[in-house]
């Protein structure tokens, strides 16, 4: 039987849960395919940053995510960088795998949330922020200087992505630590289409905002006068 040498580093990481797999790969001869040493030092560096299941998602190996998921592996386990199995699919862009992880409850965590996105935005990476974004992630992270993603759309003149955020619910009120706006970017960099997409976001979200503090206080009167009529009642 041939196994290729990513199949092969995958049955190692399992080894790392099921200890027979080690065994039985040894017995069959599977490693006589392989030079020795490039099997143990990729197994090195392989086993030293990956858990079992971070690998299979980031390789996008269905049968043995199933198989784990059935053997009931922790589905939200972070390796040392603090990435889930979830996260190492979106990545790497294995919808079908990142489907299956959170079907059976896996949820999208990510360390330094903001300072991700923003490094997508700036790599032009529109697909990897769709994923996130439609998992959960906040399109209001920021990052250390208090800029959200949509910051940096705004200051790079990046419409596509600039929209693609506001879609996911990113604020234009967000202030960074210099006290700008994503709409005070914009202006400065001079995208007028980019500056009007903004001001008809600001607008709309002005709007939202006022509705939902009018639904809040209608809510709010009506709490008072149930609870006045109540004390009458007792009087």
């Amino acid at each position: 039987m041939s196994l290729s040498v990513s199949m092969l580093l995958m049955l190692i990481a399992l080894n790392r849960v099921y200890n027979q797999l080690l065994h039985i790969l040894l017995e069959a001869s599977y490693f006589e395919e392989f030079p020795t040493t490039d099997i143990y030092e990729e197994c090195n560096a392989v086993l030293d940053r990956c858990i079992t299941l971070h690998l299979a998602a980031s390789k996008g190996y269905e049968d043995i995510t199933q198989f784990l998921i059935q053997k009931k592996v922790e589905i939200n386990i972070k390796d040392k960088f603090g990435n889930t199995p979830l996260l190492e699919a979106i990545k790497n862009g294995h919808d079908h795998i990142a489907c299956l992880l959170a079907q059976v409850g896996a949820s999208l965590t990510m360390d330094n949330a903001g300072i991700c996105l923003c490094m997508a935005v700036a790599m032009r990476d529109s697909d990897f922020l769709r994923r996130v974004l439609a998992n959960g992630i906040n399109p209001n992270s920021k990052d250390y200087d208090l800029r959200t993603p949509l910051h940096l759309a705004a200051s790079e003149g990046l419409y596509l992505i600039a929209n693609l955020l506001l879609e996911a619910g990113a604020s234009v009120f967000s202030k960074d630590r210099w006290g700008n706006t994503p709409v005070d970017e914009a202006r400065i960099g001079g995208n007028k289409n980019l500056i009007k997409l903004l001001e008809n976001a600001k607008c709309a979200q002005l709007s939202e905002f006022s509705s939902s503090f009018e639904e809040n206080q209608g809510t709010y009167k009506t709490k008072i006068l149930k609870c006045v009529i109540f004390f009458q009642m007792l009087v």
